[in-house]
């Protein structure tokens, strides 16, 4: 009995043409599934006529638990497969020939979806990238299988090497696609399916290597096993490709589970789709960010022009920016000799209340917090004191504030004030607007590294750093200036200062400083109550600057 063992994906199905419809949940899944079936069902009945009597078929897309196609409409000759892995050794155990459908380019091409087997890493064997169809390829080479035919993108096209291939549709971007008609694709699938098989050449001699999207990725994949080759690259050895292939496998796991973890909403969710386009989107390639030293000296002076007053944000502002300066941009603190300056913010903090009233802003509150955690004053408060912010942390609570109740309670534990602190369920913020969780996050990477005097541990913050990383891009384009700054500092305390969403963010950052070395954020103009509360703003906005632009 002949059996063919087909490999199926969904990005290179007739129909399939947005990313939305690849994830199970989202309203176009369903009829992703339908399209798939029908290729499938179409192809199987080609292997049949070609001679197969059993069509092996393994469901490689994992958009769900579940299987992608529609089990009970599989042509009779049809045996699903879902295996942990979807190219496992025993798939091609008493196979013939292989088939591959509803392929797709490999990452970092220009193809529809385009990734390769994770969407954060890159496969490659010496100048060669593999997608998933050289991956299937190589591994049915080893045991002197044929290949029947493989069907995708014409990005995928263009790459395929030795092998049939069925044009499904046209990639118009990494996002979108457009496609021929499902019933023409079928009519096409079905006739490549009853050729013969041609061999293939032999798969790929030398290691395998693994490009990753970001450091943390290729940390984990370093402690997992893999040669560390570069800053976000490991390489793969093995006496075979088969044992390669599944060491590679083993390399990219730690990483692939963390990912989920920067995602937002659930599958099929809005922003749980836009989330998954943007790691698809991100890029592998990695350079400098040119230096702004004209630009931090410009944003230091207007820094220090507009915190050299008397109010409480001013002074505490002023010390903890220079406080953050002297460890996260070390050489530009001693080239301006900011040590005096330091000292005498330091000094003036004394000069804060420690008392925290109900009319206070919140704002003014996290001022007096932040002097507390400078001058290390850690059980200075009296009872009274404590009581008074915990009443304070809980109206805030009852207001809806749910950002600025997490940030106060965080630093009152910080000075010792822990049981005045609230807890704030990490759900409720998990909910907040894109803009105030992306705060939530710039927070956390300030806090865990004692505002950016502690390194930070990338491989325990990774789905953070992903979640910093898409942010970014979010934040350049909606031009939110103050949190783009924010994100810089992350991601310069996380290594990704080469990234290219590190890039966008200062030369966002540049376009906003003015002549006089102040940095505006355009959206500060909407949320101001008053002139003061800009002129605060303004101030917050070229302080974070200045600590991208020194940092770099």
């Amino acid at each position: 009995m002949r059996v063919a063992l087909l490999v199926t994906d969904l990005e290179g199905v007739a129909g399939v043409d947005g990313v939305e419809p690849l994830l199970a949940g989202s309203p176009s899944y369903p009829r992703a599934k339908e399209f798939l079936t029908g290729e499938v069902n179409a192809a199987v009945e080609g292997l049949r006529r070609g001679g197969f009597e059993i069509v092996r078929v393994s469901d490689s897309h994992r958009a769900a638990g579940g299987p992608n196609l529609r089990r009970g409409e599989l042509h009779p000759a049809a045996r699903l497969v879902q295996a942990e892995d979807a190219y496992a050794p025993e798939l091609f155990d008493g196979v013939s020939a292989v088939a591959c459908l509803g392929m797709h380019a490999p990452a970092g091409s220009l193809g529809f979806a385009a990734h390769t087997v994770a969407v954060h890493c890159a496969w490659s064997a010496g100048r060669r990238a593999l997608s998933e169809l050289d991956l299937i390829l190589a591994l049915a080479a080893e045991r002197r299988l044929p290949a029947v035919f493989a069907s995708g993108d014409d990005a995928l096209e263009r790459h395929a090497r030795g092998v049939r291939f069925v044009r499904t549709k046209r990639a118009l971007s990494i996002a979108e696609a457009r496609s021929m008609e499902p019933e023409q694709a079928r009519v096409e699938l079905m006739a490549a399916a009853g050729r013969p098989p041609l061999a293939l050449p032999p798969p790929p001699r030398g290691p395998l290597r693994l490009s990753f999207k970001s450091r943390w990725q290729a940390d984990l994949a370093q402690q997992a096993g893999g040669e560390r080759v570069g800053e976000c690259s490991v390489r793969i050895s093995g006496a075979s490709f088969g044992e390669r292939y599944r060491r590679a496998l083993e390399v990219l796991a730690p990483s692939e589970e963390v990912l989920g973890g920067c995602l937002r909403g659930s599958a099929g969710d809005p922003d749980f789709c836009e989330d998954v386009l943007g790691l698809l989107s991100r890029e592998f390639e990695r350079k400098p960010t040119r230096r702004a030293p004209g630009a931090a000296r410009a944003a230091l002076r207007a820094f220090l022009g507009c915190t050299d007053g008397a109010a409480d944000w001013q002074r505490a502002l002023r010390a903890l920016v220079l406080h953050m300066l002297e460890a996260h941009a070390p050489g530009f603190f001693r080239a301006q000799r900011l040590r005096s300056s330091l000292e005498s913010a330091l000094s003036a903090l004394a000069e804060v209340p420690q008392s925290f009233p109900p009319e206070l802003e919140p704002s003014d509150v996290m001022a007096r917090l932040d002097a507390l955690y400078l001058l290390g004053e850690r059980s200075s408060l009296s009872d009274a004191g404590a009581g008074e912010l915990r009443r304070y942390l809980r109206a805030l609570l009852s207001e809806g504030e749910v950002l600025y109740a997490w940030l106060l309670a965080q630093l009152a534990r910080e000075v010792g004030l822990g049981r005045a602190a609230p807890r704030v369920a990490e759900r409720v913020l998990r909910k907040l607007p894109r803009d105030r969780r992306a705060y939530w996050l710039t927070h956390r990477f300030f806090l865990a590294t004692g505002y950016l005097r502690a390194p930070l541990e990338r491989s325990e913050w990774g789905a953070a750093i992903e979640e910093a990383l898409l942010a970014a891009s979010w934040a350049v384009e909606h031009a939110q200036v103050d949190l783009a700054a924010e994100l810089a500092l992350c991601l310069q305390a996380a290594g990704e200062s080469r990234s290219a969403e590190h890039r966008a963010l200062l030369e966002l950052l540049r376009r906003h400083q003015r002549p006089d070395g102040w940095v505006e954020d355009p959206t500060s103009r909407e949320e101001a109550r008053d002139e003061a509360d800009l002129a605060e703003m303004d101030a917050h906005t070229t302080a974070v600057a200045l600590l991208a632009f020194a940092g770099l």
